[in-house]
């Protein structure tokens, strides 16, 4: 596509000069939305994947506070396999009050 020059848009007739101008402007215009969209998008992905993290975080927490309290492991892991309904999540872990290892997951692939 060759550009316009100053002198062949002088040239052009009225018709041609006010759909040139319109087809730009338009063209801007979608460029800056789109450019708005994938921003937006990716902030709204970013706060929904913190909010879903922390809520999983917080129901685990729940969940295993009885195990870790009553010192049973297994019921720590079982809880903890759970999280094989999320694919993002590829491992969780929980520590006692003293920072030792009580139970952990790992997602097998």
């Amino acid at each position: 596509m060759d550009w316009i020059s100053v002198k062949q848009f002088r040239d052009l007739n009225l018709n041609s000069k006010l759909m040139l101008i319109v087809m730009v402007t338009s063209m801007v215009a979608l460029l800056i939305s789109s450019i708005a969209i994938v921003c937006f998008e990716e902030m709204t992905i970013k706060n929904f994947m913190i909010k879903e993290l922390e809520s999983t975080a917080r129901i685990l927490g729940e969940n295993g506070s009885a195990a870790l309290r009553f010192d049973v492991s297994e019921d720590a892991r079982l809880i903890l396999s759970s999280l094989k309904a999320k694919p993002y999540i590829r491992s969780a872990s929980i520590f006692t009050p003293d920072g030792t290892l009580f139970a952990k997951y790992f997602r097998e692939n």
